[in-house]
């Protein structure tokens, strides 16, 4: 009786050996169980690099934990991903949402560089231009020209934005 029972427990781990080690292999190239078709089919991914970058994920509605994002090149990268159409969200505390439905497909990684999320309020400096009703802001960004018409011609006033105030006044 022990012989026989010897043979029915190899025979048991030989088929499992056979039956686990294809799954195994697959799943280490990247390859995932499709259970509704039943086969197993190529995985995509799907890289995003967003600022801000401390953000909550959902995907189809449910939140991803940091443990499966990977942070790869300043971007997280979702692996493992069977070829389908996803709704994915972005949120963040103090930015509005940002959502797109895409589609991943077999062995593609889709991505989206460059995420920007827009607060849901900015902060506002007050700046003395009286009622000018054009702006131009300098290549290097520390000057401001403010353009004024009245009856009397256009004033054209050069203001540093460092210290917020008038370096040349020019009147037309």
């Amino acid at each position: 009786m022990e012989k026989i029972q010897r043979r029915i427990f190899f025979w048991t781990l030989v088929a499992a050996f056979f039956v686990i080690t294809p799954a195994v292999v697959l799943t280490a190239w990247g390859y995932r169980l499709d259970v509704h078709r039943g086969i197993f089919v190529r995985s995509g991914s799907i890289n995003l690099k967003t600022n801000p970058q401390d953000f909550n994920l959902y995907i189809n509605g449910k939140l991803q934990t940091s443990k499966q994002l990977n942070r790869v090149n300043n971007s997280y990268n979702i692996t493992g991903l069977l070829p389908k159409s996803y709704d994915i969200a972005i949120s963040a505390d103090g930015f509005q949402t940002w959502k797109k439905t895409i589609s991943v497909h077999s062995g593609i990684s889709t991505e989206f560089w460059n995420v920007l999320l827009a607060r849901n309020n900015y902060t506002q400096t007050p700046y003395a231009t009286g009622d000018a009703k054009k702006f131009f802001i300098s290549p290097k960004n520390d000057y401001v020209a403010v353009a004024t018409s009245d009856d009397a011609g256009t004033t054209v006033k050069i203001m540093k934005l460092n210290d917020k105030t008038i370096a040349d006044t020019f009147s037309l």
